[in-house]
């Protein structure tokens, strides 16, 4: 038996009434933005300074803070140039503290195109600013300092040069206009005939214009 034409004329009505909300609820979610060109950033990168024992340096230094303040900025949607500073407060032990400041320039590709998440690999070259502050000795053994490796000696000495640095990370983004953002980096200071080196594990928030504009 059919139902009557009037009876069909409401079930589609009140179907059609059912099916808007979804509808539109549906057109009303945000697209997740990817990493495209003409995209820049600003992030501010938080975590832990590890000296390695190049030059001793982990003999006169303990795991610290390391603070980063990065800016990007996307040619292509795979690759980028930024610079950085870069603040590393390394803990103090029985043997000494150290403290470094970096300024950097930074380049990035991307290891995943058209997406909201991709691994990536960094790199940069630029400026250090280095002190490091040792006692003379520690348990009747001389403490050498891993700037000019002088040794037996309460030396404070603060020393600058040229700074490399490589890494690798994973950056997702939240929503429109933040990303998330884990890096491991190897930070290299260079002094004269010396250097020193110390490992960044960093969690990062980063800040994104044009992305908007990119996708009217």
């Amino acid at each position: 038996m059919t139902a009557p034409r009037g009876s069909r004329s409401r079930i589609r009505a009140a179907a059609l009434l059912l099916c808007l909300p979804a509808a539109s609820a549906r057109a009303q979610l945000p697209s997740m933005p990817i990493f495209d060109s003409g995209m820049r950033t600003i992030g501010l990168q938080l975590g832990a300074a590890q000296p390695t024992n190049t030059n001793g340096f982990r003999e006169v230094a303990a795991s610290g803070i390391g603070v980063n303040l990065v800016g990007y900025k996307y040619p292509l949607d795979w690759i980028a140039y930024g610079v950085e500073i870069g603040i590393s407060q390394f803990g103090k032990n029985p043997r000494g503290k150290a403290d470094a400041i970096n300024l950097g320039i930074l380049g990035r590709v991307n290891l995943f195109r058209g997406r909201s998440w991709t691994p990536y690999l960094v790199g940069g070259l630029g400026y250090h600013s280095t002190n490091a502050a040792v006692a003379s000795t520690f348990n009747d053994r001389p403490s050498c300092n891993p700037i000019n490796r002088a040794c037996g000696d309460d030396q404070s000495i603060k020393a600058s040069g040229t700074s490399v640095t490589g890494g690798i990370g994973l950056e997702k983004f939240l929503f429109q206009g933040l990303s998330l953002s884990f890096e491991t980096r190897v930070r290299q200071n260079r002094f004269s005939g010396t250097s020193i080196e110390s490992l960044n594990l960093m969690l990062g928030f980063h800040f994104w214009l044009g992305e908007k504009e990119k996708r009217r």
